[in-house]
Protein backbone atom coordinates (compact mmCIF):
# COMPACT_ATOMS: atom_id res chain seq x y z
CA UNK A 1 0.00 0.00 0.00
CA UNK A 2 2.82 2.44 0.88
CA UNK A 3 4.62 1.75 -2.42
CA UNK A 4 1.36 2.37 -4.32
CA UNK A 5 1.03 5.78 -2.68
CA UNK A 6 4.66 6.64 -3.45
CA UNK A 7 4.27 5.54 -7.06
CA UNK A 8 0.98 7.44 -7.32
CA UNK A 9 2.60 10.64 -6.00
CA UNK A 10 5.58 10.24 -8.33
CA UNK A 11 3.31 9.75 -11.34
CA UNK A 12 1.11 12.71 -10.38
CA UNK A 13 4.28 14.83 -10.19
CA UNK A 14 5.32 13.53 -13.61
CA UNK A 15 1.91 14.53 -14.99
CA UNK A 16 2.46 18.08 -13.74
CA UNK A 17 5.90 18.18 -15.38
CA UNK A 18 4.52 17.01 -18.74
CA UNK A 19 1.71 19.57 -18.61
CA UNK A 20 4.20 22.30 -17.71
CA UNK A 21 6.35 21.23 -20.67
CA UNK A 22 3.33 21.64 -22.97
CA UNK A 23 2.75 25.15 -21.67
CA UNK A 24 6.43 26.00 -22.06
CA UNK A 25 6.53 24.72 -25.65
CA UNK A 26 3.36 26.66 -26.46
CA UNK A 27 4.82 29.81 -24.88
CA UNK A 28 8.02 29.43 -26.91
CA UNK A 29 6.03 28.92 -30.11
CA UNK A 30 3.94 32.03 -29.44
CA UNK A 31 7.06 34.09 -28.60
CA UNK A 32 8.82 32.86 -31.76
CA UNK A 33 5.71 33.66 -33.80
CA UNK A 34 5.58 37.20 -32.46
CA UNK A 35 9.30 37.75 -33.06
CA UNK A 36 9.22 36.32 -36.59
CA UNK A 37 6.11 38.30 -37.52
CA UNK A 38 7.88 41.45 -36.33
CA UNK A 39 10.99 40.71 -38.42
CA UNK A 40 8.94 39.83 -41.50
CA UNK A 41 6.78 42.95 -41.18
CA UNK A 42 9.80 45.24 -40.81
CA UNK A 43 12.36 43.63 -43.09
CA UNK A 44 10.25 41.64 -45.58
CA UNK A 45 12.16 38.37 -45.00
CA UNK A 46 9.29 36.16 -46.10
CA UNK A 47 11.06 32.75 -46.00
CA UNK A 48 10.96 33.06 -42.20
CA UNK A 49 7.21 32.43 -42.39
CA UNK A 50 7.85 29.03 -43.96
CA UNK A 51 10.34 28.27 -41.19
CA UNK A 52 7.67 29.28 -38.67
CA UNK A 53 5.20 26.76 -40.13
CA UNK A 54 7.83 24.04 -39.80
CA UNK A 55 8.59 25.17 -36.24
CA UNK A 56 4.87 24.95 -35.30
CA UNK A 57 4.67 21.48 -36.82
CA UNK A 58 7.65 20.25 -34.81
CA UNK A 59 6.41 21.96 -31.65
CA UNK A 60 3.01 20.36 -32.08
CA UNK A 61 4.66 16.93 -32.28
CA UNK A 62 6.34 17.54 -28.94
CA UNK A 63 3.08 18.74 -27.42
CA UNK A 64 1.21 15.66 -28.68
CA UNK A 65 3.91 13.40 -27.27
CA UNK A 66 3.56 15.08 -23.87
CA UNK A 67 -0.26 14.96 -23.97
CA UNK A 68 -0.18 11.27 -24.96
CA UNK A 69 2.20 10.56 -22.07
CA UNK A 70 -0.20 12.36 -19.72
CA UNK A 71 -3.08 10.17 -20.97
CA UNK A 72 -1.00 7.00 -20.64
CA UNK A 73 0.08 7.84 -17.09
CA UNK A 74 -3.42 8.80 -15.99
CA UNK A 75 -4.82 5.62 -17.55
CA UNK A 76 -2.19 3.59 -15.69
CA UNK A 77 -2.99 5.36 -12.42
CA UNK A 78 -6.71 4.69 -12.85
CA UNK A 79 -6.47 1.07 -13.97
CA UNK A 80 -3.48 -0.18 -11.98
CA UNK A 81 -2.96 1.93 -8.86
CA UNK A 82 -6.45 3.13 -8.00
CA UNK A 83 -8.01 -0.31 -8.37
CA UNK A 84 -5.64 -1.77 -5.79
CA UNK A 85 -5.87 1.13 -3.30
CA UNK A 86 -9.24 2.65 -2.43
CA UNK A 87 -7.55 5.77 -0.99
CA UNK A 88 -6.41 6.70 -4.50
CA UNK A 89 -9.32 7.73 -6.67
CA UNK A 90 -8.67 11.04 -8.42
CA UNK A 91 -8.43 9.72 -12.00
CA UNK A 92 -11.59 7.59 -11.74
CA UNK A 93 -13.51 10.37 -10.02
CA UNK A 94 -12.34 12.94 -12.55
CA UNK A 95 -13.38 10.82 -15.53
CA UNK A 96 -16.85 10.04 -14.17
CA UNK A 97 -17.67 13.55 -12.93
CA UNK A 98 -16.68 15.70 -15.89
CA UNK A 99 -20.27 16.03 -17.07
CA UNK A 100 -21.31 17.50 -13.73
CA UNK A 101 -19.16 20.59 -14.21
CA UNK A 102 -20.94 23.86 -14.89
CA UNK A 103 -18.47 25.06 -17.52
CA UNK A 104 -17.77 23.22 -20.73
CA UNK A 105 -14.16 22.14 -21.06
CA UNK A 106 -12.00 21.89 -24.15
CA UNK A 107 -9.09 19.54 -24.45
CA UNK A 108 -5.78 21.44 -24.27
CA UNK A 109 -4.65 19.48 -27.32
CA UNK A 110 -7.58 20.88 -29.34
CA UNK A 111 -6.59 24.41 -28.33
CA UNK A 112 -2.98 23.75 -29.31
CA UNK A 113 -4.09 22.28 -32.65
CA UNK A 114 -6.25 25.34 -33.29
CA UNK A 115 -3.21 27.57 -32.73
CA UNK A 116 -1.24 25.43 -35.21
CA UNK A 117 -4.00 25.90 -37.79
CA UNK A 118 -4.16 29.66 -37.19
CA UNK A 119 -0.37 30.07 -37.44
CA UNK A 120 -0.27 28.14 -40.72
CA UNK A 121 -3.26 30.03 -42.11
CA UNK A 122 -1.80 33.46 -41.25
CA UNK A 123 1.58 32.50 -42.72
CA UNK A 124 0.07 31.21 -45.93
CA UNK A 125 -2.26 34.19 -46.44
CA UNK A 126 0.55 36.64 -45.67
CA UNK A 127 2.80 35.00 -48.26
CA UNK A 128 0.06 34.87 -50.90
CA UNK A 129 -0.57 38.59 -50.41
CA UNK A 130 3.00 39.87 -49.98
CA UNK A 131 5.57 37.50 -51.42
CA UNK A 132 6.42 35.77 -54.67
CA UNK A 133 4.20 33.05 -56.00
CA UNK A 134 6.88 30.39 -55.45
CA UNK A 135 7.17 31.23 -51.72
CA UNK A 136 3.39 31.23 -51.41
CA UNK A 137 3.18 27.79 -53.03
CA UNK A 138 5.94 26.43 -50.77
CA UNK A 139 4.16 27.85 -47.72
CA UNK A 140 0.88 26.29 -48.81
CA UNK A 141 2.50 22.88 -49.28
CA UNK A 142 4.30 23.10 -45.91
CA UNK A 143 1.07 24.18 -44.20
CA UNK A 144 -0.92 21.35 -45.80
CA UNK A 145 1.68 18.77 -44.81
CA UNK A 146 1.72 20.14 -41.26
CA UNK A 147 -2.08 20.12 -40.99
CA UNK A 148 -2.54 16.65 -42.50
CA UNK A 149 0.26 15.29 -40.35
CA UNK A 150 -1.24 16.82 -37.20
CA UNK A 151 -4.67 15.39 -38.07
CA UNK A 152 -3.21 11.90 -38.50
CA UNK A 153 -1.50 12.22 -35.13
CA UNK A 154 -4.71 13.45 -33.49
CA UNK A 155 -6.63 10.54 -34.99
CA UNK A 156 -4.22 8.09 -33.33
CA UNK A 157 -4.35 10.03 -30.05
CA UNK A 158 -8.15 10.03 -29.90
CA UNK A 159 -8.31 6.40 -31.04
CA UNK A 160 -6.30 5.55 -27.89
CA UNK A 161 -8.73 7.65 -25.82
CA UNK A 162 -11.81 5.93 -27.24
CA UNK A 163 -10.23 2.54 -26.69
CA UNK A 164 -9.14 3.33 -23.12
CA UNK A 165 -11.87 5.64 -21.82
CA UNK A 166 -12.91 8.72 -23.73
CA UNK A 167 -11.38 12.15 -23.19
Amino acid sequence: MQSNTAEYNALRTELIHHDSACLTILGLLLAATTAIYGVVANQQIFPLLIMLSVLWGIGFLYIVEKRATIRRISFYIQTQLETSNSDLSWEAWSRTNRSGMDLPTVSPLKIERTLLVIANLVNTIWLWISATISLAIIATVVALISLIWSQLILNRYYKFNRKNDTD
